[in-house]
């Protein structure tokens, strides 16, 4: 974020309050994920259970993605947005309540994770679609790469708040402090003042839209090819982030909770600092752009197999976090500037939805993988398949760049 935008955010109302409450929900779904994650691991001691407790958070966000895509539209947003924080916030209280009576055991803790996924997967489409209501059209792209620093300094501020709290809370306590910044989002969105902007009309049929945007999709062979490669890595990712990694720093190197969410601190610095230098040097080739973060993630998971110590794994952790703003910036780059305005929300919607059923298998797959390998030679896995997913799709992405270049010609011939 440059000094001009931080001082924007500051000065305007709608953006510092969709600063504030942006900041409040990342950091508290970064709690909310840390904190599953170790829980499950203390109930069940299993790579397997944990990852399927990750896998129950997650499953709304790609199984209802479409449908909560299209009725953000239907439903009035700001409503969406304060009562599906509010009922997040509900639920992580009532997680600290059931852990404080002794109540809380695996199949409840799912249950609980699943829910709170199903309440965050209606946010995020209510809160995206309503940001033309809160800022002038000029200033989206400043207010959405405000909102994707944010999201890294989250967190980077929820590690840092983890190591600092381990010795005096219990770890379900953490979701006392995430259900406070849900409601802190609550807030916020009970504040917002709406600006009129035109509404797209809505055409009532789900089924048609659905196919639009798949043809849509289907009609740029770069994006299409790009959206697949980051499909193809997501397992890859969810795997070695969401059960090698905390297996290695937390149970093999015996680092306990402090050493994994230092691990996941130092992705989101190199995250920050990656997404600092994408925005330096601008990268024009979006696909070559999120190949290259690919690449990089997996030689990072596959050099951080041989980690003898937390300290190197939190080092590897920061180098390997640079390929990240590399896809999530280049991804809907290339769909912004390849597809037609019509389209891109349903294609970006397309690529999400991709790209959490590409998560969902990794969770499923992963936990067998490391119980039966063990976090070091599973992670060694992920990541060399995920340097063969970037080579591969290197070489069809560059071909179908070349074809459309020389039909480019064809059509400027005389």
């Amino acid at each position: 974020m440059t000094f001009e935008a931080l001082l924007w955010v500051v000065r305007e109302r709608n953006p510092r309050l969709l600063w504030l409450g942006r900041s409040s929900t990342y950091l508290a779904d970064q709690l909310h994920e840390i904190a599953l994650n170790w829980i499950a691991w203390e109930l069940t001691r299993s790579s397997t259970l944990t990852a399927l407790a990750t896998f129950a958070t997650r499953a709304p966000l790609w199984a209802l993605g479409s449908f909560a895509g299209v009725y953000a539209d239907r439903l009035p947003r700001q409503l969406t947005i304060i009562a599906t924080n509010g009922a997040s916030a509900l639920i992580a209280f009532a997680i600290v309540l059931l852990f404080a009576v002794g109540t809380l055991p695996y199949p409840v803790l799912v249950l609980m994770a699943f829910l709170l996924g199903v309440t965050r997967s209606l946010e995020a489409p209510a809160l995206n679609a309503h940001i033309p209501s809160l800022v002038p059209r000029e200033a989206i792209t400043r207010i959405n790469a405000v909102a994707d620093n944010t999201k890294r300094v989250a967190r980077l501020s929820a590690s840092f708040l983890i190591a600092a709290l381990k010795h005096v809370l219990p770890v379900p306590g953490l979701y006392a402090i995430a259900g406070i910044a849900y409601l802190a989002m609550s807030s916020c969105a009970a504040m917002f003042r709406v600006r009129h902007v035109n509404a797209r009309e809505r055409s009532g049929h789900f089924l048609s839209e659905f196919v639009d945007g798949w043809r849509a999709l289907g009609a740029n062979g770069v994006v299409f090819l790009t959206v697949v490669c980051f499909a193809l890595y997501a397992p890859a990712y969810a795997a070695a982030y969401w059960v090698g990694l905390p297996r290695l720093a937390g149970d093999t190197l015996g680092g306990g909770i402090g050493a994994y969410s230092l691990a996941v601190g130092a992705i989101a610095a190199g995250g920050l600092a990656g997404n600092f230098g994408v925005t330096v040097v601008d990268p024009r080739n979006h696909a070559l752009a999120t190949i290259s973060g690919i690449l990089t993630v997996g030689l990072g998971f596959a050099l951080m197999a041989a980690a003898p110590r937390v300290a190197m794994v939190v080092v590897v952790a920061f180098f390997l976090a640079f390929g990240l703003p590399l896809m999530d910036i280049g991804v809907p780059s290339l769909i912004h500037e390849s597809v037609a305005p019509l389209h891109v929300g349903r294609v970006y919607s397309l690529w999400r939805q991709f790209a959490e059923a590409g998560i969902a298998v990794g969770l499923l797959v992963g936990g067998p993988l490391v119980d039966g390998m063990g976090p070091r030679a599973a992670l060694a896995l992920f990541g060399g398949y995920a340097v063969v997913v970037a080579l591969l799709s290197a070489v069809l992405v560059g071909r179908q760049g070349h074809r459309r270049s020389e039909a480019s010609v064809r059509e400027a011939r005389p």
